[in-house]
């Protein structure tokens, strides 16, 4: 049913000269809802950008150049949004998150090693970080990052 509805819509877009084509892949058959633009108002499908998402989260990174040649602008958030899943976009969001407070230089802010969560420990001779991030929980050592050790190794631990 969803196959014929989308159907006749393209026949329809087709008719007035209303179909849209993507910079990427180069489809030419698109709908308005099957698209997104770049910040420079370069047309794409939706499948392009998640899949060009996908690939930059997996390099790192937190944000997606124009796949135009010579563009060199961004989607936006909102954008983003729209095109990955909530999951994706969740831990996108936290990534760029975790990127603005190391930027943010703030003194005595310790990161948990195996979350994003973050809080500010100006006593440096409290040697754990206790994680409040329900999810982690986490205790470490301040030091080295590892598994919290120093109750076990007293004395002998980063001396």
């Amino acid at each position: 049913m969803k196959t014929r509805i989308r159907e006749s819509k393209v026949e329809e877009a087709r008719a007035v000269g209303a179909l849209l084509r993507c910079n990427c892949c180069f489809d030419e058959e698109l709908l308005v809802e099957d698209t997104v633009e770049c910040l420079g108002q370069h047309t794409f499908c939706k499948e392009c950008v998640r899949r060009g998402m996908d690939v930059a989260i997996g390099q790192g990174k937190t944000t997606l150049e124009c796949m135009s040649d010579g563009c060199g602008r961004e989607f936006s958030l909102q954008t983003l949004q729209c095109v990955l899943k909530p999951n994706a976009f969740s831990s996108l969001l936290k990534k760029i998150q975790l990127l603005e407070i190391e930027r943010a230089e703030i003194a005595d802010l310790e990161t948990c090693p195996f979350c994003s969560f973050a809080a500010i420990m100006p006593n440096q001779e409290d040697k754990v970080f206790r994680c409040l991030n329900p999810d982690c929980m986490k205790q470490t050592c301040r030091l080295c990052k590892e598994p919290d050790h120093v109750v076990l190794q007293i004395g002998r631990a980063h001396v």
